[in-house]
């Protein structure tokens, strides 16, 4: 056994706290993940070491600790890669992705100096492996902005109780505010949330802090939703209800509670699905529809660059479809 803990497939979304929690700086796996910046980094690459380990060692939920990568050469990386794009099918962006997170691993079995033998990687593999050049190829996109008519029907089906003014709460601040999933469960009042200057400061990727304005409308449903419901305390904005109604303070919503949520209005509004990342699309789509300067939506959605905020464009579907409908 190569830690005094293995990651497991449970690993997956505990959070880096636990990854930290791994005393061992001879594992380049457990290093590699503590070198990624987030919780969801983290949790995205160890899916695809789980993967790599899984096709490498030929065994299921196995741990990629369990890989002596020292035996990794060039040739197995580019039968990986021909597994994953012919194999498993998946799109060129994923491919990459996989296939850069072995090669991170890799990167600190070849530069720490005290990693064990059986994992030890000289630089004549890692630069022969670093000449695989990425899967090319483009996909077209399942993401989707969400109609100005299936807006107005969410909203609709939602009522004034404690629940109704919770889920409108988190919809505002998706559609609104373009806040991350992340984002949207860990933010923080009143340190996040500034009332009196109509301010929302969340911590985004790469733990960096942006301020977001908030609209009239969007302000109102948050000031409702504290004087009404929530109350002043300090803690997390958005919290869980008790079916009674009673709130569960300090007790965050996670991830999978917010798309329940979601996923509830949805049915009862009777909309096209959606996912919480195309509600984020959504407020970046409105603003560029509305002629705001790109360089702007940029800094509010919280991204390092442009060209990431011209792919939250949905404008063009709509317009093809405008189009169509003329024939």
């Amino acid at each position: 056994m190569l830690s005094t803990k293995m990651i497991t497939p449970k690993t997956q979304g505990r959070g880096k706290s636990y990854i930290y929690a791994i005393d061992n700086n001879r594992d380049p796996v457990v290093m590699y993940l503590k070198s990624l910046g987030s919780i969801n980094s983290q949790s995205t690459i160890l899916k695809a070491l789980f993967s790599f380990s899984k096709w490498y060692l030929g065994k299921p939920k196995i741990s990629p600790q369990e890989i002596k990568w020292s035996t990794v050469e060039y040739s197995d990386i580019v039968d990986y890669q021909r597994h994953l794009s012919i194999g498993r099918k998946l799109q060129p962006a994923t491919v990459n992705l996989y296939i850069n997170a072995v090669k991170g691993v890799l990167n600190k079995a070849m530069k720490i100096s005290k990693v064990e033998p059986i994992n030890k990687v000289t630089r004549e593999t890692y630069d022969e492996i670093g000449e695989i050049k990425n899967a090319k190829g483009k996909r077209l996109t399942k993401a989707r902005a969400v109609s100005a008519e299936d807006q107005h029907s969410l909203f609709n089906i939602i009522d004034n109780s404690t629940v109704g003014v919770r889920d409108k709460t988190i919809l505002y601040l998706f559609l609104k505010c373009g806040l991350r999933l992340n984002e949207l469960c860990d933010l923080q009042y009143p340190r996040d949330v500034d009332v009196i200057n109509k301010v929302l400061t969340p911590i985004g990727k790469g733990d960096k802090e942006r301020e977001i304005p908030l609209g009239t409308e969007a302000f109102a449903c948050l000031i409702k939703w504290i004087r009404e419901v929530r109350g002043e305390y300090k803690g997390y904005f958005v919290c869980r209800v008790w079916r009674s109604g009673e709130l569960k303070e300090n007790e965050p919503l996670s991830h999978s509670g917010v798309r329940y949520i979601l996923q509830k209005c949805i049915k009862i509004a009777l909309v096209q699905t959606f996912s919480p990342h195309d509600l984020r699309r959504t407020f970046g789509t409105d603003l560029l529809r509305k002629g705001v300067d790109i360089f702007l939506v940029q800094e509010l959605l919280g991204h390092s660059n442009p060209a990431t905020t011209k792919r939250y464009d949905m404008r063009n579907m709509v317009d093809k479809r405008k189009a169509i409908e003329t024939i």
